[in-house]
C-alpha cells in the first residue's frame, strides 16, 4: 500500500513538473519573436489629394523607408512569388526540400552558393538586420520563421517583405522604390516595372537602375519569360514589357510644400501623410509667390504666406508657409501660416456682426468719430482725420479705428474676447484684460490659419443657411483641415444641426462681409460688387506698417500675408480668383503694386471667365 502511495506521489510530481516545463517552454517559444517584428524608423512623406508626392523627410537612419504597405498590387505579388518563392503559400515558413538542396550545393561547391531561404525566412533575416550567413544564424532564422508563421498571415508576411526589402542605395520598400525609380504608386506599376522591382532585392548592392543595367535587364527579362510561360501574361503584354527600357537614374522627389512637410514631420513623424492639397494649385501659387516676392524684396519685403481653403468642405487646397530664401532675407524657415502676429483690423467684421447679433447696433446706427481718449489709450484713424459721426456700416467699410474702439467699449471687450474664442480664434492665449480695447486694433495676436478659419466659417454659415433652408451646423468655425483622415463638420446629417449655437450670423454676416468687402460705393453695370472688395487697416504706430485686404468670391477662401522685419504688409483674400490694385502705405502707394492671386487658375475655369474677369479688373483698376 505504501509503495502505491509513493508511486502516486511521484507520478503527480512528474506531471506537475512536466506541465511547468511545458508552460516555460511555451512562454519561451512565444517570446522569442520580437513584437513588433520591425522597429525601423520610417520616412515622413507628404501626398496631395491626387496621391502625388509633395515632399519627404528620410527616416532617422537616413533610409527612404515608408510605412508598411497594406495592399500590394497583384502584378508585383505574382512577380515576387514566381522569382523568390513559388511555394510560399504551401509551406509553413520553411521549405525543407530547398534547404536540403542548398546544403548539397554548398557542400559540392565548398562555399555558400545557395541559402534555400523562403520569403518568410528572408523577412526574419531583414528583421534581424541581415546578420552573417552562418550555420547557427540559419538555425536561428528557421526557429524564428516557424514562430512568425504562427502569428502572421501569409498576406502580412508578404507585405512586411515588400515594405522592408532593400532596393538599392537608401531605397527600402516597394513604395519608396516605385516612387524613386518610376515616380508612381505601386498599384500603377506595369509588368516590366513590377518584374524589375521583384528582382532588385536579390542583389541590391550590385544591381539597381543606373548601375549594371545589362545584367539587371537580363534578370528582369528572365522573370518576364517565366511569367509568360506560366500563362500569367499574354503574348502582346510580354513583348511590350520586354521593350520597356530600364530607368537610367532615380527620380528627384520635389518639395512643393516645405512648411507643410515640416508640420507633418512635427505632428506625424514617420507617417505617410495624405492631404487635401491640390498639387497643381500649390505649384501655381508657389510660382506666384516667388514672382511677387522677387518684386517686393526690392522694398525689403522678404516673407509671404498663402493659405487657400475650400469653403464648402473646409479642405486646405494650398499651403505656402513662407517664401523661398533669397539674398538679404531672413526668417524664411518660419511657418507664417501658424505663427501668430498682430491682428490689425481684420477682426472688425466679427465685432460688427456680433453687435448686430446681440442687438447693440443696426447698420445705420451713428457712431462718433471724434478725438477720443480711454484712460491712457488714445486711438486714431489711419489718415489722422475725423468724420464727426458715421453710420456703423460706413465705419466698417472705411475701417475707421475710433468708431470701432467705441463700439467695443459699449459691447465689452471681455464679451468680444469670448466670442472670438467661439469663432475659432485659438491664439488668444492671455486673458481679456491683457488686451483691453486694443483687441479690435491689432492688440491681439492671431494666425493666418485662424483668420482663414474665421472667414471661411462666416461663408459656410451663410451657405448652409441658404442651401439647407435655414438650418445651422456645429463646427462651422473649426472645420479647416489639411490631413485627409480628419473628421470634421462637413458631411453632417440634417439632424446634427446646431440647436444652441448663438453664432447664427446669417444676415448679420452677410451684411458685415458685404460691407467690409466693398471698395467704397463701387458699382459695375449698375450693381454692387460685394465679391470684389477690400479693407485697409493699420496699427497705431505708423513705424509698424501693416494692412489687410479681404476679398470674397466663389467657393474658396484665400489668405495671404506679406511681411518683413521692419515693414509689414498683410493681405487676406477671400475668393475664387482675385486680381487687385492694392495701395498701402507710402512705399506701396508709390508702387501701385498690383497683386495677382491665382491668375493662372483661369485655366481651371475657361476663356469666357477669363474674358469676364479682364473686364472687371480693368474697371476696378480705375479706382484710387
Amino acid at each position: 500500500m505504501n509503495t502505491v502511495v509513493k508511486w502516486s506521489n511521484i507520478s503527480r510530481r512528474s506531471v506537475l513538473i512536466a506541465v511547468m516545463l511545458f508552460i516555460i517552454l511555451f512562454l519561451f517559444w512565444w517570446s522569442i519573436l520580437p513584437v513588433p517584428l520591425f522597429q525601423d524608423p520610417y520616412a515622413t512623406v507628404l501626398f496631395d489629394r491626387e496621391g502625388q508626392v509633395m515632399g519627404m523627410k528620410v527616416a532617422d537612419d537616413g533610409q527612404m523607408r515608408f510605412e508598411e504597405v497594406q495592399d500590394l498590387p497583384p502584378r508585383y505579388v505574382i512577380s515576387v512569388l514566381v522569382f523568390e518563392d513559388r511555394y510560399f503559400l504551401a509551406h509553413q515558413g520553411v521549405n525543407w526540400w530547398a534547404l536540403c538542396r542548398a546544403l548539397v550545393q554548398n557542400i559540392q561547391a565548398g562555399h555558400v552558393v545557395s541559402g534555400g531561404s523562403t520569403l518568410s525566412m528572408q523577412v526574419v533575416r531583414l528583421a534581424l538586420g541581415n546578420p552573417p550567413r552562418t550555420v547557427p544564424e540559419k538555425i536561428r532564422e528557421i526557429f524564428l520563421t516557424l514562430r512568425m508563421e504562427q502569428s502572421y498571415s501569409k498576406k502580412q508576411i508578404l507585405e512586411m517583405y515588400a515594405s522592408h526589402a532593400p532596393f538599392g542605395g537608401n531605397v527600402v520598400g516597394i513604395r519608396a522604390a516605385a516612387l524613386k525609380y518610376f515616380n508612381r504608386r505601386p498599384e500603377q506599376l506595369s509588368w516590366a516595372e513590377a518584374a524589375l522591382l521583384a528582382v532588385l532585392p536579390n542583389a541590391p548592392a550590385l544591381l539597381y537602375p543606373g548601375k549594371n543595367n545589362t545584367l539587371l535587364k537580363q534578370k528582369r527579362d528572365g522573370l518576364l519569360a517565366k511569367l509568360y510561360r506560366e500563362g500569367v501574361m499574354s503574348e502582346d503584354s510580354y513583348h511590350l514589357a520586354l521593350a520597356e527600357p530600364l530607368p537610367e537614374k532615380k527620380f528627384d522627389i520635389p518639395t512643393v510644400a516645405p512648411h507643410l512637410l515640416a508640420k507633418a514631420y512635427r505632428e506625424k513623424k514617420g507617417k505617410v501623410c495624405p492631404t487635401y492639397i491640390d498639387g497643381r494649385l500649390q505649384k501655381k501659387i508657389n510660382e506666384i509667390v516667388e514672382r511677387h516676392t522677387a518684386l517686393l524684396s526690392q522694398n525689403y519685403i522678404y516673407n509671404m504666406a498663402v493659405l487657400v481653403a475650400h469653403v464648402p468642405t473646409g479642405e486646405v487646397r494650398a499651403y505656402v508657409g513662407n517664401s523661398a530664401p533669397r539674398k538679404g532675407s531672413r526668417g524664411n524657415d518660419v511657418d507664417i501660416v501658424q505663427a501668430v502676429r498682430s491682428s490689425g483690423s481684420i477682426l472688425k467684421p466679427a465685432l460688427y456682426a456680433c453687435m448686430l447679433q446681440s442687438g447693440f447696433i443696426l447698420p445705420g446706427t451713428l457712431v462718433p468719430d471724434i478725438p477720443s481718449r480711454f484712460g491712457s489709450y488714445s486711438p486714431s484713424n489711419f489718415n489722422r482725420d475725423f468724420k464727426g459721426v458715421v453710420p456703423a456700416r460706413q465705419a466698417l467699410a472705411q475701417s475707421l479705428n475710433i468708431p470701432f474702439v467705441r463700439l467695443l467699449k459699449d459691447y465689452s471687450y471681455a464679451r468680444f474676447y469670448d466670442d472670438l474664442k467661439q469663432l475659432g480664434i485659438r491664439s488668444l492665449n492671455r486673458d481679456a484684460d491683457h488686451y483691453g480695447l486694443s483687441l479690435i486694433l491689432g492688440g491681439a495676436e492671431t494666425s493666418l490659419w485662424d483668420i482663414c478659419n474665421l472667414y471661411g466659417g462666416m461663408s459656410a454659415v451663410l451657405n448652409h443657411y441658404n442651401d439647407r433652408d435655414g438650418q445651422y451646423f456645429d463646427g462651422e468655425y473649426s472645420r479647416l483641415k489639411v490631413w485627409e483622415e480628419y473628421s470634421g463638420a462637413e458631411g453632417q446629417d440634417e439632424e446634427e444641426k446646431n440647436k444652441g449655437n448663438r453664432y447664427r450670423l446669417v444676415y448679420l454676416m452677410n451684411d458685415a462681409v458685404e460691407c467690409f468687402l466693398t471698395f467704397r460705393n463701387a458699382r459695375i453695370t449698375g450693381e454692387y460688387l460685394p465679391d470684389y472688395s477690400g479693407e485697409l487697416g493699420t496699427r497705431l504706430d505708423r513705424s509698424e506698417k501693416r494692412s489687410s485686404l479681404v476679398v470674397h468670391q466663389g467657393h474658396n477662401v484665400f489668405t495671404i500675408f506679406f511681411e518683413t522685419l521692419e515693414v509689414e504688409y498683410e493681405l487676406y483674400n477671400y475668393g475664387e480668383i482675385g486680381h487687385f490694385w492694392v495701395k498701402g502705405y507710402e512705399y506701396l502707394r508709390q508702387l501701385e503694386y498690383r497683386i495677382a492671386i491665382l491668375w493662372d487658375k483661369y485655366e481651371y475655369m475657361g476663356e469666357d471667365c477669363c474674358s469676364e474677369m479682364e473686364q472687371k479688373l480693368a474697371w476696378l483698376a480705375k479706382f484710387p
